[in-house]
């Protein structure tokens, strides 16, 4: 398994944050997938955690998916490579490195923050 935990900010999620995924490519095969429900446990500028039900098949092959979700109300789309996968009671757990050219890093850090602040404070 890689974490990549040295990176400068990461937002937990501790009840995770609903989104959802889609399979794009297999190797160099193009896939059309439905969408399947994920929940996202942490984001960082460069990567996500997340959660689902479905086992993917990361062991045929590089699997590229796009990750779908709405921070601090903003909606984002973006497209990346699984690391790993581990199981975790019950659910498949996987680790994703985003596409750069998929997304605005400085948009994405921008509304991390942002979220970040909001929940802070709600917690006073």
């Amino acid at each position: 398994m890689q974490y990549k935990r040295n990176e400068g900010f990461r937002l937990a999620f501790p009840d995770g944050l609903a989104g959802t995924f889609r399979i794009l490519r297999l190797e160099e095969r193009h896939v059309n997938s439905r969408d399947g429900d994920a929940l996202i446990h942490d984001i960082s500028p460069k990567g996500a955690k997340f959660s689902t039900a479905l086992d993917l098949p990361l062991y045929r092959g590089e699997l590229e998916v796009s990750l779908h979700f709405t921070l601090h109300h903003e909606p984002f789309d973006i497209r990346g490579i699984l690391k790993w996968q581990q199981e975790k009671m019950g659910r498949q757990v996987y680790g994703m490195t985003f596409l750069a050219d998929s997304y605005r890093e400085s948009e994405l850090l921008s509304e991390l923050k942002e979220y970040h602040k909001e929940h802070r404070q709600g917690d006073k």
